[in-house]
């Protein structure tokens, strides 16, 4: 590895800065250049980004060679080694980006990259599908570990591009559970300094924006948004949402002409924006108007997001900056989303806890009227630490066991009415739900508090609560 910082090591936006203009809007890109002939025509179509796929020469066969060459599986052979890509490409205007198939080819052409890192001028993008995707997309042939593992030590003037198995045939969106399990790998393999992309198919982004955010504001990361043919079907508005959510300079399109085309022409126009995408926006967590706590310190179970916030346990705390008061009335409406901590296990617990008409306590043993649901659909209201009630009121929601929750807290005087509604097919699309169910009390108001905090938390620590809608009227 060379001592010297060289121009590769430049963030891509910053290496193009004068013609970006700081809108990854602007960057263009050659796609699967894999042949002598495509990455002559992408020279001098003076693109910025060349992006080419690595894999072993009739790799998987009986005539497989050790000689990474520029090709996408089924085809397996190719007049464009890797070794002449990179001598045609490291002094050129172009960043680079190697996609690599399996992991077989991945140690001999990080080898041959290592050989020529002196030399190389253009930022250099190192791309594999890490970990397996939402729905019935395939596993990944280049895993997680074994991937990162030979980059973590070395090769830093890299950005490294992690992405997600798909099928673009059945798009469905990434969830948390994919985002979460993308983050926790970053942070186990030593690499969440680093400079990192996330790849994701634009056809995936409906219900999958909020968490992708979540995802990049933990990392000096961008996304890459590709699509791989014009039949992937890909929602314009889906892209403008997008667009609003993140800064320009966070995002790179890597889309077909005529999807592009059609996207350029509205990019700005958020008046295109859908009732769905504003509806998420009025109920988005203002964490402004929070404390997030967390009593011990050693505890990583608060991830705070912009706009969303993950609970575990009861050393995690969200509690209104100001002291709040029903003036008679009070509506508290948000869905919450439950994930295991170990995100492959099936049978955790957790639940989000709503505590009102309470005290903060040090002891982190809050005071006043608990309200619950967990992640089986159990919903309680009960008293905790309040003078001379012993309320306790269990109720199952009625609705098959979810791992999300739209919730409705309605407080009238001393009535207290607890809902849940679980949604009809999928976590992500939380506007199709089922019929509400309610579990509802009448409070004694001798040793209750009005006005008091507002204080949510975790009651289980087996998983985690993710709050991402929550609005107070």
């Amino acid at each position: 590895m060379p001592d010297a910082p060289v121009v590769s090591e430049v963030d891509a936006m910053d290496f193009f800065e004068n013609k970006l203009k700081g809108d990854g809007l602007n960057f263009t890109w050659a796609h699967a250049t894999n042949s002598l002939e495509q990455l002559h025509n992408a020279q001098k179509a003076k693109v910025y980004g060349i992006e080419a796929d690595v894999v072993f020469k009739n790799e998987g066969t009986s005539h497989q060679e050790q000689l990474p060459i520029m090709a996408h599986p089924p085809k397996l052979r190719s007049d464009l080694t890797l070794q002449m890509f990179l001598h045609e490409t490291i002094l050129g205007e172009s960043l680079i980006k190697l996609d690599f198939k399996t992991l077989l080819s991945v140690g001999l052409s990080l080898q041959i990259i290592n050989e020529v890192a002196d030399n190389i001028k253009v930022p250099v993008w190192l791309n594999a599908d890490i970990l397996q995707g939402p729905g019935d997309a395939p596993p990944p042939s280049t895993p997680a570990s074994s991937f990162i593992n030979k980059l973590s030590s070395g090769f830093h003037f890299c950005t490294i591009s992690l992405g997600w198995t798909t099928n673009t045939r059945h798009p469905v969106p990434y969830t948390w559970s994919n985002v979460y399990e993308m983050y926790t790998t970053i942070m186990s393999t030593g690499i969440s300094k680093r400079k990192l992309t996330f790849p994701v198919a634009a056809a995936m982004l409906k219900n999958s924006i909020i968490q992708l955010k979540w995802l990049c504001e933990h990392f000096d990361s961008t996304l890459t948004v590709w699509q791989s043919s014009e039949d992937d079907h890909v929602d314009i508005s889906e892209l403008v949402y997008l667009r609003s959510k993140f800064p320009k300079d966070k995002i790179y399109y890597d889309l077909m002409p005529i999807t592009m085309e059609k996207f350029r022409h509205v990019a700005n126009n958020f008046d295109m924006l859908t009732q769905a995408h504003r509806t998420r926006e009025e109920y988005s967590v203002d964490t402004t108007k929070w404390v997030l706590k967390v009593s011990n310190l050693h505890s990583s179970d608060l991830k705070v997001g912009e706009d969303v916030v993950w609970l575990s346990g009861p050393e995690a705390q969200l509690k209104s900056f100001r002291r709040v008061t029903t003036s008679k009335h009070m509506l508290i409406r948000g869905a919450v989303s439950f994930i295991a901590k170990n995100f492959a296990e099936q049978s955790y617990k957790s639940s989000l806890q709503i505590f009102v008409f309470g005290e903060d306590h040090l002891d982190n043993h809050p005071s006043g009227i608990r309200c619950s649901i967990d992640n089986s659909g159990r919903m309680i209201i009960a008293s905790d630490h309040v003078e001379g009630s012993s309320l306790y009121l269990d109720k199952d929601a009625g609705v098959s066991r979810s791992s999300c929750y739209h919730f409705e807290l309605r407080i009238s005087g001393y009535t207290v009415e607890f809902s849940a509604s679980a949604p009809k097919f999928d976590c992500n699309v939380m506007q199709e739900l089922h019929r509400p169910q309610s579990i509802k009390t009448e409070l004694d108001s001798k040793g209750l508090l009005d006005p008091f905090y507002l204080i949510m938390r975790n009651g289980r620590s087996e998983g985690y609560a993710i709050l991402e809608q929550l609005k107070i009227t």
